[in-house]
């Protein structure tokens, strides 16, 4: 798909940005044979003993002036740039401080507690003690601690290109993956409820165009210092409203705009358009009333 994606646009360079499901022998090796970089994630602790060692010694991660400490390494697939946040590092702490007391809570209320042996979540948390006592593993908790913090990632690009604009080419996965959900979710693109090869493509066209338009007014908006979310987006354009009238006897018909919010208002300055204020006659539709054909 890469390749011919290249080939159709022209595209003389690629770079693909992945996360760590992608980090296999057989796609690295695949990517490399067509001469496409790579930027993926790291599994930072299925690395060999020796270099998880160099990548969890603090010594070796140099300050910058982004807030962050980074270091490479050498790597059998291109360069590891591991990167060291302390806000990172809190954040993972809480997380495992909150499943410790979790796993407490729950060994203390439970009347069977091996149970949580079989859940791979709370497995790694606890140790059995004799032959049938189950105890936190606070062994497991201090050599956890040694990766708080620490996120990396493995590419290709040659020695040119900096650390920081890696890993910010590595952080730009977030828009990708916030289209699909906006997609998905917020456009409804999935479930699709047709069986049938044509009402599939066009469900699928309409949810593309629709993010599209949405993408576009975000960029409009965002121009003007009025960003808003899809989900704001959706939510004040599903209350723009009007009321049809018909007159019975004419059998003419009217639209009677309601009021905008404050939202809805900014999306139509933002793309020039002027905010519907008063009724207008409805001219282009079919009469009420037709015969039946003979």
């Amino acid at each position: 798909m890469v390749k011919r994606l290249c080939h159709t646009h022209g595209i003389a360079e690629a770079t693909v940005i992945a996360d760590r499901g992608m980090l296999t022998k057989a796609n690295l090796e695949a990517l490399r044979e067509a001469r496409v970089h790579y930027v993926v994630g790291a599994r930072l602790k299925a690395l060999k003993r020796e270099m998880q060692t160099q990548v969890t010694d603090p010594t070796n991660y140099a300050s910058t002036s982004a807030g962050a400490s980074l270091a490479e390494f050498d790597h059998p697939d291109g360069r590891l740039i591991v990167s060291r946040s302390n806000k990172r590092a809190r954040r993972d702490r809480r997380v495992w401080i909150l499943g410790m007391w979790r796993t407490r809570k729950l060994l203390r209320a439970s009347s069977d507690p091996k149970q949580w042996l079989m859940n791979r979540g709370y497995a790694r948390l606890l140790r059995v003690e004799g032959e049938s006592r189950l105890v936190m593993n606070r062994e497991q908790f201090a050599e956890q601690t040694r990766w708080d913090g620490l996120h990396g990632v493995i590419t290709d690009l040659p020695d040119a290109a900096q650390a920081l604009h890696v890993l910010g080419l590595y952080r730009d996965r977030w828009e990708v993956e916030e289209t699909f959900r906006v997609t998905k979710h917020d456009l409804r693109a999935r479930p699709i409820f047709h069986w049938t090869k044509p009402r599939i493509e066009a469900h699928l066209a309409i949810a593309f165009m629709a993010l599209l338009c949405t993408r576009h007014l975000q960029y409009r908006l965002q121009v003007r210092g009025q960003a808003m979310s899809p989900q704001q987006i959706n939510d004040a354009l599903s209350q723009v409203q009007q009321s049809v009238l018909e007159e019975r006897r004419s059998l003419r018909r009217y639209a009677v705009p309601s009021r905008l919010n404050d939202a809805a208002a900014k999306l139509y300055r933002a793309v020039g358009r002027p905010q519907p204020r008063r009724p207008y006659e409805i001219l282009d539709r079919k009469p009420k009333h037709q015969g039946k054909e003979n």
